[in-house]
Parts: C-alpha cells; sequence; structure tokens
C-alpha cells in the first residue's frame, strides 16, 4: 500500500513547481521508503535540464503500473 502511495505521488507530479513545493515543505528523498531512488531521479533531471522527466521513462526506469497517469 505504501508502496503504491510513493509511486503515485512523485510518477503524478504535474510540473517542476509542484515538485520544488514537496522539497520546501521537507519531503525528501528520504521521506520515501521504497522510490527514493526515483525522487533522486527527477530531482537530478529537474536539476540539469529544467524539466520533469517523462512519465513513460519513470515507468520504465522504476517498474511502476501503467494505470499511473500525470495531469495537473
Amino acid at each position: 500500500m505504501i508502496k503504491d502511495l510513493e509511486a503515485r505521488l512523485l510518477a503524478s507530479i504535474p510540473s517542476v513547481a509542484h515538485f520544488q513545493q514537496l522539497e520546501q515543505v521537507g519531503i525528501e528523498e528520504t521521506s520515501f521508503k521504497f522510490y527514493g531512488p526515483m525522487f533522486r531521479y527527477i530531482a537530478q533531471v529537474v536539476e540539469e535540464h529544467g524539466h520533469l522527466p517523462r512519465l513513460h521513462d519513470l515507468q520504465a526506469t522504476f517498474n511502476i503500473p501503467n494505470t499511473i497517469q500525470r495531469k495537473p
């Protein structure tokens, strides 16, 4: 259950601003028991490229369900 919630939260982040808000309220890599590496990956892509990774890339890299969607 927690693993699914973590995946849904991270994969459904709709914008860089929303991701940065997570960090501002103290949600960081260590906040995730199962998907800390996905948080780190998102943070690296945002830092290096200024945008979120594609949902498709997250699904392929971290084996998250195809049912998860990213909608603003």
